[in-house]
């Protein structure tokens, strides 16, 4: 069974849904608050609580209550009651039974209640990536690498997808601990140990987790495991250069032939030798001209009956030349290394990017004017290099004109795969003045790590509206940036957790709850996830502030604070109104802002079990999220002050209190 709706009040570890594809969706009456509708219990049994709220008398209908089920009470009276139902242990299939409230003015309340059977039906991988979190699966593939082997952390693969195994029970049925020396896979000192290899052909059962965008089975239990016949000794991932080369591969098989096939023109098999029970086999890599590859060699041996493989993975560096830090570019020379993406090209047939100077100072320009169509074009920069570097900054001069709105039509984007896909970032200092402007520095610590980066600058026209963008002392150094605005925080996070020293001018506490809180200044916003900040709505910033930030999620999130250096006064708290049209445009610049939107429909109900919906106006839409599960906010049209957040990929508008709502 697939479950659409399993409500947050479900504490079982695991549950087993699989054979059917019904979806439950039940929902409450009025005058009746429910804490949970749907009651999940394990294969062992157990007690669970729901809390019914009534303005009437109530009485369970004891006819549709199972044999292996107790309830109590199974009646009350108007007001809150904490109802008890206990499971007995299951030997057989998942039980799947519904029980009925009855309320003294003639209407029923149905509590649907699940309970894990034995064993799951053997499913795909694919299986297990498409269906719901909290369902138990059983699933055979093969083991294509282990990451770690003391808590028994593995990938396995059956042709349909790939699930990240986090957890193994060892064979007394025990998960590991810091405690235990043993390990759990491949330790031969622990008779527990599994012996598991790359390449074996193994069946796990166990509950799906989704961990940010990795799907997982937790703590799974071992059923079956085949032996490869074959192995590769040693390394079976080869990182190797751009030239020509030709790394050995050892390989040791059972079967009774060795196979061996490259799915990859550029990766060939020279030669092979057996030195007592092992094959050495040569791979020669031919030099590489183009980007950064990556090829596959297979090796496979087979008995009646079975078929075993092992690969081996290489990766070829980049044969692309790359700038290296620090990179200037001051357009004296044209373009120089920048290039022209058109998106959208003008129909005219006419260049929308070109180079141009006045009073000695040169630049690159960008304009649509008299174009016949609306129009969308990058200046690409050349692939610059990441090799140690550790703190990378962006700086350039603009400026803008006859814009409608810079933060829209006028953007900065990086590339970390040849181009492929863009990430936008952050301009933090714009100018509608007409005037040059410096952009401010832009960290691109999120990139540390990576091989190489381009960076694109993006021009926006309409028909009716064409401005000009002029760049101008393009710069990219390895060095500390100098953070000004909450806009160059923004970009300056990265997935490692760091330390940060900004320097604010009027940013100020718009919201807090709990130890969320939200601050913003003039370019941006961000949020500050921290217990006891000392911090409360309408405090201005001024000054030198520290703490540490990271990417939580996907986007820019502070975990600390400190405000002793800085001055604080009171001010005025006051959400920016945009239409939400406007929001997705430019949802980068309003993350993390008190925004408000007028005139917007929340499509349903949201509360502690059903905390997601969706805002709309017009044929803007965006998802909407209730950040404290403690309130409910109704379904309806009004003015909705919220804060845009993200998660992943994820836009999502966070709802925080009922007042923020009016109809």
């Amino acid at each position: 069974m697939k479950l659409k709706h399993i409500l947050t009040s479900i504490v079982a570890a695991a549950f087993v849904f699989a054979g059917c594809e019904d979806q439950v969706e039940i929902s409450t009456l009025p005058g009746v608050e429910i804490s949970s509708s749907v009651v999940g219990f394990v294969t062992n049994g157990g007690t669970q609580t729901i809390t019914l709220s009534s303005d009437q008398t109530w009485s369970i209908d004891e006819t549709k209550i199972p044999s292996w089920l107790t309830v109590s009470p199974l009646s009350g009276s108007a007001g809150e009651t904490t109802i008890s139902l206990t499971a007995v242990e299951n030997k057989g299939s998942q039980k799947d039974v519904e029980i009925v409230i009855n309320f003294a003015n003639g209407k029923k309340q149905i509590i649907k209640l699940l309970q894990d059977g034995g064993e799951p039906s053997p499913s795909t991988c694919k299986d297990v990536i498409d269906g719901p979190d909290g369902a138990s699966y059983k699933i055979t593939g093969t083991v294509t690498s282990i990451a770690n082997t003391h808590y028994g952390n593995f990938y396995m693969n059956d042709g349909t997808g790939e699930v990240y195994i986090y957890g193994t029970l060892d064979k007394k049925g025990n998960a590991n601990s810091s405690s235990n020396s043993y390990d759990n896979l491949n330790d031969a000192n622990n008779s527990s140990s599994w012996s598991l290899s790359v390449g074996d052909v193994i069946t796990v059962q166990g509950p799906k987790k989704t961990y940010n965008e990795t799907v997982e089975l937790v703590d799974v239990t071992v059923i079956n495991i085949t032996k490869s016949l074959i192995s590769v000794v040693g390394n079976s991932e080869y990182n190797v250069p751009k030239d020509e080369s030709d790394p050995e591969v050892a390989v040791a098989y059972k079967g009774d032939d060795l196979k061996m096939k490259s799915d990859e023109s550029w990766i060939t098999i020279s030669n092979f030798e057996v030195r007592n029970d092992t094959t050495f086999v040569n791979l020669h890599i031919a030099e590489n001209a183009e980007d950064t590859r990556t090829g596959t060699v297979t090796f496979s041996s087979s008995i009646p009956g079975q078929d075993s493989k092992a690969i081996v993975s290489i990766t070829q560096a980049t044969g692309l030349s790359m700038y290296t830090l620090p990179f200037a570019e001051d357009f004296s020379a044209g373009l120089g290394a920048f290039e022209v993406l058109d998106i959208v090209a003008r129909e005219d047939g006419k260049d929308t990017w070109s180079t141009a100077s006045y009073s000695g100072k040169f630049y690159a320009k960008a304009s649509a004017y008299g174009a016949t169509n609306d129009s969308k074009s990058m200046l690409v920069s050349p692939k610059i290099s990441l090799a140690g570097v550790t703190s990378p900054v962006l700086t350039f001069e603009h400026a803008g004109k006859f814009a409608t709105n810079q933060q829209e039509e006028l953007t900065l984007w990086v590339s970390t795969d040849n181009c492929e896909t863009w990430t936008q970032l952050l301009i933090p200092e714009h100018d509608n003045a007409y005037g040059w402007k410096e952009s401010g520095d832009i960290s691109l610590a999120s990139l540390v790590g990576k091989e190489y980066f381009n960076f694109a600058f993006q021009y926006s026209a309409t028909v009716a509206n064409a401005s000009t963008w002029e760049i101008a002392n393009v710069k990219l150094e390895d060095r500390a940036a100098s953070i000004k605005t909450i806009a160059e925080l923004n970009n300056s996070a990265a997935v490692t957790e760091a330390v940060f020293e900004a320097n604010l001018t009027d940013a100020i506490v718009t919201y807090v709850s709990g130890s969320n809180v939200f601050i913003q200044d003039a370019t941006g916003g961000i949020q500050l996830y921290m217990r006891d900040s000392g911090l409360s709505a309408g405090t201005v910033i001024n000054g030198k502030v520290t703490g540490n930030i990271k990417l939580y999620a996907g986007y820019a999130e502070l975990t600390s604070i400190n405000v002793g250096e800085a001055t604080l006064t009171e001010g005025e708290v006051a959400a920016t109104t945009i239409t939400l049209s406007k929001l997705m445009k430019e949802y980068l610049r309003y993350q993390n802002c008190m925004v408000k939107l007028e005139g917007v429909t929340l499509d349903k109900t949201l509360n502690s079990s059903a905390r997601d919906g969706v805002l709309s106006q017009g044929e803007a839409t965006v998802a909407a999220r209730l950040q404290d599960k403690n309130v409910t906010i109704e379904a309806g049209t009004g003015n909705l002050i919220c804060f845009p957040t993200r998660y992943n990929a994820t836009l999502q508008v966070g709802l925080w209190t009922p007042d923020h709502f009016e109809k």
